[in-house]
């Protein structure tokens, strides 16, 4: 299931969300974005690529302009309205580990800072795995658990009581409420069972977008992994 609250913080404050972000980008490096295309960028031609956690749509207009068929799910109602004022593909509002998308019906699949509000990741990663076609690709992009246990010493009891935490963005204007997830959650036996791991990039955003208090120049705001969907036959069973 979705984290405590996240269609319903999304539904509260989507305009001024989608607003602030492109608001915040115009003067501000998006790093993680530029880096999610990075390590996305193959032939997306005629590719129907799946955006868990689409937001108002930036990456599907993204994808479309690469050729890409773009299908974006999210579970915010008024986010996925956002991004029906300027459409760049298929947009339904869905939670992310139940997209009712056909078997093996994807090229590739992308998320960013969408599936660390999950609180079972591999109920996100059976569907990808189930949605992607074998070969296929899932690049995803959360904030990094260093940065996410940081925020939680600002609320233990939140943390220690139902694994959550307010983390502070775009120069403490907003905050959303995610779980606290470790390295191992994303890495997990299913996800290891099931992809082969291309690559691992670690990293920090600019200072302003993730304010957390007690915060350094070394700490890692940004965890982006690409799996590749392994054959069946390439599957140990354990």
């Amino acid at each position: 299931m979705v984290g405590k609250g996240v269609a319903t913080q999304y539904n509260g404050f989507a305009t001024n969300y989608t607003n602030r972000q492109v608001e915040f980008y115009k003067s501000h490096p998006d790093i993680t974005r530029s880096i999610l295309y990075d390590t996305v960028t193959t032939n997306l031609k005629k590719k129907r690529v799946l955006d868990l956690g689409c937001g108002f749509g930036l990456d599907m207009k993204w994808l479309s302009e690469k050729g890409a068929h773009p299908y974006g799910v999210d579970s915010s109602e008024k986010m996925i309205a956002e991004a029906k004022e300027d459409p760049f593909g298929i947009m339904v509002v869905k939670d992310l580990s139940d997209t009712n998308f056909p078997k093996d019906f994807f090229d590739h699949a992308i998320s960013r800072y969408a599936i660390d509000y999950v609180r079972d990741l591999d109920s996100v990663f059976k569907e990808v795995y189930r949605v992607l076609k074998s070969n296929g690709t899932f690049t995803y992009v959360v904030n990094h658990p260093e940065l996410l246990k940081l925020a939680a010493q600002q609320d233990p009891e939140l943390a220690r009581s139902e694994k959550l935490v307010n983390l502070p963005a775009f120069n403490g204007d907003l905050s959303f409420t995610k779980q606290l997830h470790n390295i191992e959650d994303y890495l997990s036996k299913f996800v290891l069972d099931h992809f082969e791991v291309l690559d691992i990039v670690e990293g920090q955003e600019h200072p302003d977008k993730f304010p957390v208090p007690g915060k350094t120049e070394h700490t890692l705001d940004f965890l982006v992994v690409k799996l590749r969907k392994l054959y069946v036959a390439d599957i140990i069973i354990s």
